[in-house]
């Protein structure tokens, strides 16, 4: 977007508020920001400020929130795996960079990466900061097994001796925001297999005690019956995909659904419809149902895309993410506070994002429709508003 307006004190007159506690559209409203905060949202403007009016037929969300990408991998290329271990550490920095851009303008102003190269994306937080980014929660590589699933990231380690213990130390070191744990093998990952377990419980207790020491929450990779019980019983406080799938083999288990649906985790099924972004229709149709029954069962969904581990999945697909939740039978309501407040929740940043309330981060997207009523609205934001600073791209 061409016109970055700095921070200070902006107020904006919009037709509507979206309110995903209530789950309802306040009325015409004003916005007061401060700084990198929202200090007012009201019925009448806040007297000797100037209000923009650029935006008077807009309606106001807050800033989406994406709870699963990877920002070092590249959507535009075939093969994200090989791309990234052929770069360099500056070269992927780069598209660390280009990817949190391009979520940021497509109204993304949260982002909750779930694995990079060494800590790359961490180290480059403060950075990001200071430039048209979304604010980044971070895992640094996931702990995985030796060539187990993203064991590229450099997080393998011998599930034996001290070892699990030092993993997670070394992660609150760096000081990342959560564990991810490679319960079950992947996808993506050449040799890996998403239908076995990677870690034995007694291991993944010692993660979690190690976690729970370090304050920090565990993010758990799994798609099994077997791989979601165990992210339950080390108390994960998201469970990942959560599809009862792997590469061909679907694995219905009623119990297993119902037991995830109703655990105190959040899952965050990493369903995504994006056109042009190919993906097996049985496959599809298939998570899209596992979805339904989720949510029909209790389940706390929130939105994440698992970007860049397909061709054209890009860090600015959360849109569609809640279009495939709204197409699995989710209500529109539903889909948008999964990508908002129930997100900020679960990635620990309740109060402060999430919600367009006084106190709360200035992060909130300008779209063209009321979005209970039109979903698709998302997918082209007028203008994003990211911690007190307007992007617009007409300028």
């Amino acid at each position: 977007m061409s016109g970055i307006r700095e921070r200070g004190r902006l107020q904006f007159e919009v037709a509507g508020v979206f309110d995903p506690l209530v789950g309802a559209l306040n009325g015409r409203s004003w916005l007061l920001i401060e700084g990198a905060k929202i200090s007012k949202v009201g019925a009448r403007p806040q007297p000797g400020v100037e209000v923009n009016r650029k935006y008077a037929q807009a309606y106001a969300v807050p800033g989406l929130i994406d709870c699963h990408v990877h920002l070092s991998f590249d959507p535009s290329v075939n093969n994200p795996v090989d791309a990234l271990e052929r770069s360099t550490a500056a070269e992927v920095a780069d598209v660390v960079r280009r990817m949190a851009r391009l979520a940021l303008l497509a109204g993304v102003t949260t982002v909750r990466d779930l694995g990079d190269p060494h800590y790359l994306v961490s180290e480059l937080r403060r950075e990001l900061l200071r430039v048209p980014a979304p604010t980044i929660v971070s895992s640094g590589p996931p702990i995985t097994t030796a060539n187990g699933h993203c064991h590229f990231f450099g997080g393998a380690v011998t599930p034996s001796g001290d070892h699990l213990q030092r993993a997670v130390a070394e992660r609150a070191k760096r000081g990342v925001d959560v564990v991810k744990v490679m319960i079950n093998g992947g996808i993506l990952t050449p040799g890996s297999n998403p239908g076995k377990m990677q870690f034995s419980r007694a291991a993944l207790a010692e993660i979690a005690s190690a976690a729970k020491s370090d304050g920090l929450p565990i993010a758990a990779h799994a798609y099994t019956s077997e791989g979601i019980s165990a992210a339950i019983q080390m108390g994960a406080s998201t469970i990942e995909h959560c599809s009862f799938v792997t590469h061909d083999e679907y694995l219905w288990d009623w119990e297993a659904i119902v037991s995830a649906a109703q655990s105190p985790c959040y899952i965050s099924p990493t369903l995504v419809d994006r056109p042009g972004v190919r993906q097996d229709p049985s496959r599809l149709s298939w998570r899209k149902s596992m979805v339904q029954h989720l949510y029909h069962n209790g389940a706390k969904l929130v939105a994440g895309t698992d970007s860049g581990v397909l061709r054209g999945l890009g860090p600015d697909s959360l849109p569609w993410a809640l279009l495939a939740m709204h197409d699995a039978g989710i209500p529109s309501l539903e889909c948008i506070a999964a990508g908002t407040i129930r997100a900020a929740e679960a990635c620990g940043l309740s109060g402060t994002k999430g919600l367009i309330a006084a106190g709360y981060d200035a992060d909130l997207v300008l779209v063209e429709k009321d979005p209970a009523r039109n979903l698709g609205t998302l997918v082209k934001p007028l203008a994003v508003v990211a911690r007190g600073k307007l992007y617009d791209p007409e300028g």
